[in-house]
């Protein structure tokens, strides 16, 4: 997805102390998250306007157009916090909601912005919106949905230039981009299917990281790019098997382009058992597997070589590897791609469950009948 409203940061002068990255080694405990952008904000004026300026020295006109660029900044700022208030406490008790959309993480939002004193928490001139919309243009590599997140309303007012936003326009932008944030941050942890099925609600355990997406928020808002990826992606389980599952989707995404097919393999729509019909069964598998690119004319040359191959698709599935077309496998090879990835999604929310999780845990591969017993999962 092309993002018209994209907003590079501005350019680096030598002779100009970058406060931007200078706010990197203050520590949120000392400032407010709002006072810090304020102050990031006065300080890329002063930026601006010291790369504009001769050597010999800025002109007392020059002064006064960078303080007046400097206040109408802050006065655009400070009006905007005004909008987000008003968007936060017009009904304490209901959702906010933003161009008919009720946002999910309202009481997450409240409490995060009254905190701050309901100013925008997102920068106009730094790339971090543009990098969770990455994220959540990939959100599928971690079993997720972009649509999920990516909502008409988000995009509408990213495509926004800055002239074109209004204050409204801004608290708006600052608070679909939070409750993007917080949900995703949410759904990565402890999945997007409600884990109680008589209220429909999610439960996780005392310590769990859900409750301090704000301070992760907080604190990627203040760092580089690269932590505030880190922070959102942290969210996460640990667990080795999860971190193998989800990498495998995310290659086997890339691997397909992204793209999901529907229909099965070659239009097959099925394959007889070894046992009703080896010839024909065989001469399918071949063609879908080379479809695949999972067998070479090698491996067609022979029927040893092509029952390594079989054996191989069958060990990946967690069959048994004996190399023959039963129901089973059968059924894998005609698998669509977007039933595979389905199948990786459901996995991973599975682990995501972490409250159901104990201090200890049996593997089951039900598929290959083998059980093991796990490591300590938290």
């Amino acid at each position: 997805m092309e993002n018209s409203g994209r907003q590079r940061p501005y350019s680096q002068v030598n002779h100009a102390p970058s406060v931007v990255s200078s706010l990197r080694r203050i520590t949120l405990s000392g400032f407010s998250l709002a006072a810090v952008l304020s102050l990031a904000m006065f300080g890329q004026s002063c930026q601006d306007f010291a790369g504009s300026t001769q050597a010999s020295g800025p002109s007392a006109e020059e002064l006064a157009a960078a303080a007046e660029a400097a206040a109408r900044k802050e006065a655009a700022y400070q009006e905007a916090g005004r909008a987000l208030r008003q968007y936060a406490l017009l009904n304490p008790e209901a959702a906010i909601e933003v161009a008919e959309l009720d946002l999910e993480s309202t009481p997450l939002l409240r409490d995060f912005y009254g905190k701050l004193d309901f100013l925008p928490v997102w920068s106009l001139e730094s790339d971090h919106a543009q990098s969770l919309v990455k994220l959540l243009e990939d959100a599928r590599a971690y079993g997720l949905e972009p649509d999920d997140y990516l909502t008409d309303p988000l995009l509408r007012r990213l495509e926004l230039g800055v002239e074109e936003l209004t204050p409204r326009a801004r608290a708006e932008r600052d608070l679909l981009l939070s409750d993007a944030y917080f949900r995703f941050g949410k759904h990565l942890k402890v999945g997007i299917l409600p884990t109680d099925s008589v209220r429909l609600a999610w439960r996780y355990r005392e310590g769990s990281s859900l409750p301090k997406l704000a301070e992760r928020l907080s604190n990627g808002l203040a760092g580089s790019e690269k932590e505030f990826r880190a922070g959102l992606l942290g969210c996460q389980p640990d667990a080795r098997p999860y971190m193998a599952l989800q990498k495998a989707t995310a290659s086997f995404l890339t691997a397909n382009a992204g793209q999901l097919d529907t229909l099965p393999p070659l239009g097959i729509t099925s394959i007889p058992t070894w046992r009703e019909d080896s010839a024909t069964a065989y001469t399918l598998a071949a063609q879908i597997l080379g479809s695949k690119g999972l067998i070479d004319s090698a491996g067609l040359a022979s029927d040893s070589g092509l029952i390594k191959v079989i054996q191989s698709f069958q060990l990946q599935h967690g069959l048994d590897a004996d190399g023959r077309i039963g129901r089973r496998t059968a059924e894998a090879l005609m698998m669509t791609d977007a039933q595979r990835y389905r199948s990786k999604a459901l996995s991973l929310e599975r682990w995501r469950q972490d409250h159901a999780w104990s201090d200890s845990c049996i593997y089951v591969n039900i598929p290959s009948y083998r059980v093991k017993e796990g490591d300590v999962i938290e």
